[in-house]
């Protein structure tokens, strides 16, 4: 069920909204101008809306692992991410967009306040309560030589960003951000970097006055010189919360997801998904059965395509069959991600070209 998008596109992602599925993506124009576009999918039998420009310009960057992040607040309005060029060769900004319709969108400018031409994004919106809350990577501390820092602010009815806090100053250059609500606050999981080159995932939550210390979800002690382009994926059901991520940490690579009951306070030893040289690239979701589904990219398969696999995990550690859900080509393209969509699942990737095209399958 793929969506309207044209030859080249990248970047898929969706996300669940009311009754319906959200979903950006990233299409060239020239070789120089890209569009973020917007659709939805609704409607028995399920059908994509037409696809709709948020915004068109030589100062979209396109990115299949920094990608636009869609989500819907509880009045109605539509909301982006957008990565966008800065002034400089390494410069970005995370933007945010808002729409009153889904049809109409406006650029409300960067979501953080430094405006240096420094590194910023890998942006996430989610749900906090009756509001929209963002994460991004802020590099606004490199400029004295500083490290990355990952940054939270509220969204306003009136799209306006307010609470705006440091959630740890000292984090992994590029991996993505994750958040989800539970009913003690809201909960972020993201990967950490020690003075020592230590990355593993860390996560904080909210606490009585403010945010608890960062702690790691699991002490996998990967240490790697350099950025690994692999962050964790982060879902909520109550106080149940479930983490999935890659490490290659000792014993090696693998892919993880480990479980808490206590809104993300503490988490339980982690369940290995994949230990047979997976790439990572991760999602999970909640089922309605009280386990989760784990999306990423695994091992080479035949004709040294990547392929997307799937498996189900419960919090008492059994898992299910792997399955081979798609192939992406002969290099991973981007990061496979799951939206519900009523009692189904949306699952999205992209595939190799020429040129790269984004698909999507529903499946129970």
């Amino acid at each position: 069920i793929d969506p309207p998008a044209t030859p080249g596109a990248l970047a898929l992602s969706p996300a669940p909204g009311r009754g319906e599925v959200l979903a950006t993506w990233i299409e060239p124009v020239s070789d120089e101008v890209h569009r973020v576009r917007f659709a939805t999918l609704s409607g028995s039998p399920p059908r994509w809306s037409e696809a709709v420009a948020i915004v068109e310009s030589e100062r979209v960057l396109p990115n299949s692992v920094d990608f636009p992040v869609p989500a819907r607040a509880t009045d109605g309005d539509y909301y982006a991410t957008l990565l966008m060029r800065g002034r400089t060769r390494h410069a970005s900004n995370v933007h945010l967009a808002r729409s009153t319709d889904g049809a109409s969108w406006r650029d409300l400018g960067p979501v953080h306040e430094d405006r240096s031409d420094t590194e910023h994004g890998h942006a996430s919106l989610f749900r906090d309560g009756a509001s929209l809350r963002a994460l991004w990577l802020d590099g606004g501390a490199s400029v004295d030589g500083g490290p990355m820092a990952i940054r939270t602010a509220v969204i306003g009815a009136d799209g306006s960003l307010a609470a705006r806090e440091v959630l740890d100053p000292r984090v992994c250059d590029c991996c993505q951000t994750a958040g989800a609500s539970t009913p003690d606050g809201a909960f972020v999981a993201y990967r950490d970097r020690s003075v020592t080159e230590v990355r593993d995932i860390a996560a904080v939550h909210q606490i009585a006055g403010g945010w608890s210390s960062p702690a790691t979800v699991h002490d996998d002690g990967w240490t790697i010189r350099g950025c690994p382009v692999n962050g964790p994926q982060a879902d909520a059901r109550g106080r149940a919360v479930a983490v999935a991520w890659y490490t290659e940490g000792d014993p090696g690579s693998r892919v993880r997801v480990a479980f808490s009951d206590d809104g993300g306070a503490t988490f339980g030893p982690p369940v290995d998904v994949d230990a047979a040289a997976p790439a990572g690239r991760v999602d999970v979701v909640w089922l309605d059965g009280g386990s989760v589904l784990v999306a990423w990219l695994g091992a080479v398969g035949d004709g040294g395509r990547v392929r997307v696999r799937l498996r189900r995990v419960s919090p008492d550690r059994r898992l299910g069959a792997v399955v081979n859900a798609a192939s992406v080509g002969e290099r991973a393209l981007g990061v496979p991600r799951l939206a519900r969509f009523g009692r189904e699942m949306l699952l999205a990737w992209a595939e190799a070209g020429p040129p790269s095209q984004v698909r999507a399958a529903l499946f129970d």
